[in-house]
């Protein structure tokens, strides 16, 4: 208090002051964002969730997608890798992914299907429409034909932490050669991971 002697009323006078501007403050300031936000959570009843993702080694020029499918209990119903060699960058790379993983889910009968990605250019591209490149709005207007074979669909971008069994299937794609899909089933590097992510959506 500056040196200064001050009564006790006066004190909690201060106080009481200082608490409502700390209130005010928290007004004007954004909403703190769940600590688990990045941590993948399972789909709404009734739907499936589609992740997906892509690793790109350029020097090789050869791109490896992954995705995977879970429901509302975090148990995969479906996943797959697929080989490319004429991709030309990561971001194509993911849309591809995307595309890819939605086949699969057509192909194999889900008509609910919640998809989740760490690229938000793709993600953006698909909800929003902005055109660009040739070649990308290429797949995004071939996602967009596939989502017209699904009774309801939603696309989401979130972060990589979000994302890891996917990422985890894309990479595993570098030891593939050639393309590989599973029904129930996901590759041995990636059990583990999603068995603990079933476990903390249980918690």
């Amino acid at each position: 208090m500056e040196g200064k002697v001050v009564t006790r009323h006066e004190t909690i006078a201060k106080i009481l002051s200082l608490h409502a501007e700390i209130d005010v403050l928290k007004e004007k300031l954004p909403a703190v964002k769940e600590v688990d936000i990045d941590r993948w959570k399972p789909p709404q009843n009734s739907w499936v969730k589609l992740n997906f993702d892509a690793a790109y080694k350029a020097q090789l020029n050869k791109s490896c997608l992954g995705f995977v499918i879970r429901n509302k209990k975090g148990e995969v119903i479906g996943s797959g890798i697929t080989l490319h060699s004429n991709i030309l960058d990561v971001g194509l790379a993911e849309a591809v992914a995307c595309y890819q993983g939605l086949l699969f889910a057509k192909e194999t009968g889900f008509v609910n299907v919640e998809v989740e990605g760490d690229a938000r250019v793709v993600i953006e591209k698909i909800i929003q429409g902005e055109e660009g490149r040739a070649d990308l709005d290429s797949v995004i207007a071939d996602i967009k034909v596939l989502k017209n074979y699904f009774h309801q669909i939603s696309f989401k971008h979130v972060r990589r932490e979000a994302n890891q069994v996917a990422h985890i299937i894309a990479r595993e794609g570098h030891s593939k050669s050639e393309n590989t899909f599973w029904i129930e089933d996901i590759p041995a590097v990636a059990r583990e991971l999603v068995a603990a992510e079933e476990t903390s959506n249980v918690l």
